[in-house]
């Protein structure tokens, strides 16, 4: 076979595999190692392994080395192949599935593969860990089996990596499955500090240290116009019935509120911005009616510090309702973050923060 009828040979199994073919595979097709050697002696192959080729007309991609070692795993048959077998031969697992997947920001090498049965190699690229994976537990990037991200995040926490890297793992999840990565949490849990089989714990802990548990988020949207959308979205979102509930408990409020209206201008000025932004609030017209009179009060009145704890009551009685609460996946949280961040107002600049910048400028 000439030079040239073994490269156009070759095209049929390198343009299925991202110009990659290992010597096994080309000699499937009759391609013998002198033909492959000549050819990248021409240029038009490049060796990239132990018996592992690219085509160097194939644009470079940025996974191309976790796709050659996966090749190699298994060289006599194509991808296309390995990909028919059920469960998959070698499926890319810990920080080199974390890689594939675009989560964290670890480094992909050694690339590690979960595969059925005991293997060895004395290749220090590759780490094979033995497992048998449930199906579910596997998904398909870039052309090759990876773990999912919940599998993924499991298995780091597994192999003791760092939780805060674990975190910034689980942070760009985009498309969580909740109770699917507590139940595989669950037998790392005692070990990691917390209860046994509490996965929830665990969970939560990871949560806290990526920044998307409900404290961390709320403070991210606080003091910006997103916080005030929000409490319209959550206002608009509560049942009738509920309503109708947390209304009555407010027309009760403010009449207690109402008959103690007299102590310092701190507590009056308290009272009269929260009566500001129930005025936002949906709500019956007789509820808006005693509100408008409370205001009117004010203006010639103060209040107790016991009033205060009405007040307090009236602020819990606003966002409490039997809306169920919601799980954010990790796209919209990321999203709800950055919006926040975008709408978030200038920080004052102080004195000393003024000088900073003409000294730099000077």
């Amino acid at each position: 076979m000439k030079t040239v009828e073994a490269l156009k040979t070759l095209s049929g199994t390198t343009v299925a595999q991202w110009g990659m073919v290992t010597t096994a595979q080309a000699a499937r097709v009759g391609v013998t190692r002198l033909q492959l050697s000549r050819l990248t002696e021409q240029g038009h192959l490049e060796r990239i392994g132990h018996g592992l080729y690219r085509d160097t007309g194939t644009p470079l991609d940025r996974f191309d080395s976790v796709k050659a070692a996966w090749l190699s795993i298994n060289p006599s048959l194509t991808a296309q192949e390995r990909l028919a077998l059920m469960p998959a031969d070698a499926v890319a697992s810990g920080a080199t599935a974390a890689y594939l997947l675009g989560l964290g920001d670890l480094v992909p090498e050694p690339y590690e593969f979960t595969v059925r049965r005991r293997r060895q190699t004395q290749r220090p690229e590759l780490v094979f860990r033995v497992r048998q994976l449930l199906s579910n537990s596997v998904t398909l990037r870039e052309g090759i089996p990876v773990t999912t991200p919940e599998q993924t995040v499991a298995d780091l926490v597994g192999e003791g990596m760092d939780k805060s890297l674990v975190a910034d793992v689980l942070a760009d999840i985009e498309t969580i499955d909740f109770d699917g990565l507590v139940e595989l949490l669950s037998p790392l849990a005692e070990r990691n500090g917390h209860k046994a089989d509490n996965g929830q714990a665990l969970y939560d802990e990871l949560e806290r240290l990526a920044g998307r548990d409900v404290d961390s988020l709320a403070r991210a949207v606080a003091d910006t116009p997103l916080a005030a959308k929000i409490a319209a979205a959550y206002v608009k979102s509560i049942s009738p019935d509920a309503m109708k509930s947390i209304t009555e408990s407010m027309q009760s409020m403010l009449h207690t509120l109402a008959s103690n209206l007299q102590a310092s201008e701190a507590w009056q000025q308290t009272a009269e911005e929260l009566l500001d932004r129930l005025a936002t609030v949906a709500m019956p017209p007789e509820t808006r009616a005693a509100i408008g009179d409370l205001q009117e009060r004010l203006a010639s009145a103060v209040i107790t510090p016991e009033t205060l704890t009405v007040i307090r009551d009236l602020q819990e009685g606003v966002v409490k309702s039997t809306v169920p609460p919601a799980r954010l996946d990790g796209r919209t949280t990321q999203r709800l973050v950055d919006a926040a961040t975008r709408k978030r107002p200038p920080r004052a600049l102080a004195p000393d923060d003024a000088n900073n910048d003409e000294n730099e400028e000077s």
